[in-house]
């Protein structure tokens, strides 16, 4: 199990790294700056040259300006630390870039089937718009006093609408799993679920989802194959598990 442990912090080690020197989000914006000084920011959603140029402002208002009390226009961006979309209400493409947003999961549960348990996950992971690869680590406590384990995993999500309070996910998982009741065992599955954001969310015209909180629900669904603990001995076979589990996310 040490060895499992160490594997999974270097794996940890590596992905926060990919995060720390290359994750990138921002806004690119329009920046009106008028002759009497008056700076305004947004987005630019008419322009008729020489003659006036309408500006959908931070807070979601229409600004009319003639063109002769304008100096000059420039562009610049806002940084953020999460996911940003583009606000379709705006009838003006929005320059967006994103690179990644990196994330934290706790993750408990209850599995029935051949093999019931109450797991306990941790992992991380980097989202790129609607696909998040992730590592992470887990153990498990079962009913008889000797089952009990831990292991590794690897795990693929998808939120359906990503940077909406409420969010459809999917999941596909594999990895190994190793303890008294199960030996070697290796495991894969999938899941679907609900993720509901509890963070801050600035709505202006772009729609920007900085860090969050959440949580989320889902139903999984796992094949086993491995060594099984049974009264005469160890059986190699597969079993199956579905369960109920119940998370904790953190969105920087």
């Amino acid at each position: 199990m040490l060895r499992l442990f160490l594997i999974s912090i270097f794996v940890f080690s590596v992905v926060w790294a990919q995060y720390e020197y290359h994750t990138e989000s921002y806004i690119e914006y329009d920046v009106v700056y008028l002759k009497n000084g008056s700076v305004y920011r947004g987005i630019i959603t008419e322009k008729i040259p020489d003659v006036s140029l309408k500006l959908m402002d931070m807070s979601g208002n229409t600004l009319v300006f003639d063109f002769k009390d304008i100096d000059k226009i420039t562009k610049e961006r806002i940084v953020t630390g999460g996911t940003t979309t583009y606000n379709p209400t705006s009838t003006t493409e929005i320059k967006i870039k994103i690179r990644s947003s990196f994330f934290i999961v706790g993750r408990t549960g209850y599995f029935m089937g051949d093999f019931k348990c109450i797991p306990v996950d941790f992992f991380m992971g980097v989202r790129f718009g609607r696909l998040a690869p992730c590592v992470g680590f887990f153990g498990w406590i079962g009913k008889e006093e000797e089952n009990y384990g831990g292991g590794i995993f690897g795990e693929g999500r998808f939120f359906c609408m990503p940077g909406n309070i409420v969010s459809p996910t999917l999941h596909i998982d594999i990895g190994y799993m190793d303890g008294e009741y199960i030996r070697g065992g290796i495991f894969s599955g999938a899941g679907v679920g609900v993720d509901i954001s509890t963070g801050p969310h600035v709505i202006s015209p772009y729609s920007i989802s900085t860090s969050t909180f959440g949580i989320f629900f889902e139903f999984s669904y796992r094949l086993i194959h491995g060594k099984i603990l049974y009264d005469n001995g160890y059986e190699t076979k597969w079993i199956r598990q579905y369960g109920i589990l119940l998370g904790i996310n953190r969105f920087f």
